[in-house]
């Protein structure tokens, strides 16, 4: 397997360990006061680090879109890593002119891929945003953390039109998403079939059904048991196959078929014997989605935020249509399932997941985290807001009537173009008393005809509702110890994380119960010294079990006492 080696990866490794937990302080509760959706202003690898005791191995979906290092737009690399050379790229800006620039993203990336990885599920799957730049080097990266044989697929994208200042004359046109699952993540849910061919003209008993081709692409030389020739019982006619594309049913299966009327035999004698598919044969309501997601112009992702603030706050957003496509196909809308978004820039896989919901009748929740202040709440939460409570839109729709890409020769051909000019008059014509105003334009030798329609009306909310959160105080005070001055919930739900590596879904306010875990049962006693009264206390509420564990600061029990009580003490 080829390895990917940069400056500073011996550092970087095990960064992500280095990394303190801390609370996040969840104060504002927009909409649904009993939503667990998140927005965090944050750090994305101190937010990441900070989510792992909640939601470990918990997130069934994971959409980031990192900064592309591109060289056109710069980012800032943040991370204290204890390494002199990284201490010196510390609050710099990455730019074009950055001889390390790849190095730096890869360090940057690294961290946060092996947090997202410790919190995906095990049938969950990651979808990464990425271009030219940095694909390469990131399929290595995610080879390396999640695994090559977990590599799912790559998605190609169009994210616009054209380019007038293409190098070498290429416009590149596209963008992919890397999609890599965890180890029992199966498939996506596929695209759903269209069964709007299946017919049944001749009533027969078995249903619909439509003709289906009946060779398969093999030669006669590559499968010779499939090169033989097939009789029509009713002419007499005896149809050969084709040695560059044989029969796709061996001969005996073939014979039965011709028995139970499967085959439709041709009325012309050179014609080619087809197969009566019936759609109760049909295996699966969905097939395959493909690679090639098609366009998702960057045009209409910036309309539709424009739409919702009345002007462009956010440059190089994705379109929200984009991610409720991966949505769909990664989760299952009546699970519970947890999208996260650690790169969550202007909120768009927020609103898919509240518009999936609310196309399905889904129960999905998000979790995004923004790093920088002045996006965060201003553009990300506020965008979330309105999308639930409703927002009042004033702008124009457009609507394609006519579109026509012509070559040089039509052009110069005045007969063509007098053809065309007609053709666009009878739309127009046709079509002016729906729309405010019709809007002609001839570009790049495409003629475009486009019905504009001025809006001015409040768009209603689709519900829902989030908390805002930002990153408090560190869970380990100065000295590398547990921070007893915070609530007993945070010190619960970070405890039990230690302790059993799950996170603890439903965190006690008070008392020193914090939770079981396949028998084990675990108590914090803070700075309380934990004595055998206080054992005999849990003994009378415990019918049975495997463990008693106890987190205390000291103790006034026997080794003895552990022994034969199956108890573990551990000092904070």
């Amino acid at each position: 397997m080829a390895n990917l080696n940069w400056v500073g990866k011996d550092e970087i490794k095990t960064h992500h360990q280095k990394v303190e937990y801390q609370t996040i302080d969840c104060k504002e509760v927009i909409g649904d006061s009993e939503s667990e959706n998140l927005i965090i202003e944050g750090d994305n690898l101190l937010a990441l680090k900070s989510l792992v005791p909640y939601y470990s191995n918990s997130i069934k979906m994971i959409y980031i879109d990192p900064p592309y290092n591109t060289g056109n737009t710069s980012w800032v690399y943040n991370d204290n890593v204890s390494s002199e050379t990284i201490k010196k790229w510390l609050g710099k800006s990455v730019n074009a002119e950055d001889l390390n620039r790849s190095d730096k993203w890869l360090n940057m990336m690294y961290p946060r891929l092996k947090l997202l990885h410790k919190l995906l599920k095990e049938d969950g799957v990651i979808f990464i945003s990425i271009d030219d730049n940095e694909v390469a080097n990131l399929r290595l990266l995610m080879n390396e953390i999640f695994g090559k044989n977990n590599f799912v697929g790559q998605f190609v994208w169009r994210k616009r039109t054209g380019s007038n200042d293409a190098l070498a004359n290429l416009s590149i046109d596209h963008e992919y998403i890397l999609v890599y699952g965890k180890e029992n993540f199966e498939n996506f849910q596929g695209e759903k079939k269209d069964f709007e061919n299946y017919k049944n003209p001749d009533n027969d008993p078995r249903g619909e059904w439509i003709t289906d081709n009946l060779t398969c692409n093999k030669t006669a030389t590559e499968r010779p048991n499939l090169n033989y020739p097939i009789t029509d019982p009713k002419t007499g006619n005896t149809y050969q196959a084709n040695k560059n594309r044989v029969w796709v049913y061996s001969k005996e299966r073939m014979e039965k078929y011709i028995l139970e009327g499967k085959i439709l035999f041709p009325k012309k004698e050179n014609g080619t014997p087809m197969y009566k598919r019936h759609k109760s044969e049909v295996r699966s309501q969905f097939k395959p989605i493909s690679s090639l997601l098609g366009d998702f112009l960057n045009t209409e992702a910036t309309k539709e935020l424009k739409n919702i603030f009345k002007k462009q706050v956010f440059d190089y957003s994705k379109s929200s249509n984009l991610i409720k496509f991966l949505v769909l196909q990664a989760t299952n809308p009546n699970s519970n399932d947890i999208i996260l978004d650690s790169f969550a820039g202007s909120g768009t896989t927020a609103q898919a997941v509240l518009e999936m919901n609310q196309q399905d009748n889904g129960n999905r929740k998000f979790i995004l985290i923004e790093m920088e202040k002045h996006i965060a709440k201003p553009i990300t939460a506020e965008r979330v807001k309105r999308v639930i409570n409703g927002y009042s839109f004033k702008g124009k729709e457009k609507t394609e009537l006519f579109t026509k890409k012509l070559t040089s020769s039509q052009i110069l051909n005045s007969k063509t173009m007098i053809k065309i000019a007609d053709e666009v008059a009878e739309i127009e014509k046709n079509k002016k008393d729906n729309f405010t105003k019709i809007e002609k334009k001839f570009e790049n030798n495409t003629i475009t005809l486009n019905g504009i329609t001025e809006i001015d009306e409040f768009k209603n909310g689709i519900g829902g509702g989030y908390k805002f959160c930002q990153l408090g105080e560190n869970l380990l005070d100065e000295f590398g110890e547990l921070n007893l001055n915070l609530s007993f919930s945070v010190i619960a739900k970070h405890l039990y994380f230690l302790e059993f590596k799950q996170p603890l879904k439903n965190p006690p306010k008070r008392g020193n119960f914090v939770g079981e875990f396949r028998g084990n049962f675990l108590y914090f006693f803070g700075d309380k010294k934990f004595t055998f009264s206080d054992l005999s206390s849990i003994l009378l509420t415990l019918n049975d079990y495997e463990k008693i564990i106890v987190y205390t600061i000291a103790k006034e029990i026997s080794p003895e006492i552990e022994q034969e009580y199956n108890l573990v003490v551990r000092k904070l």
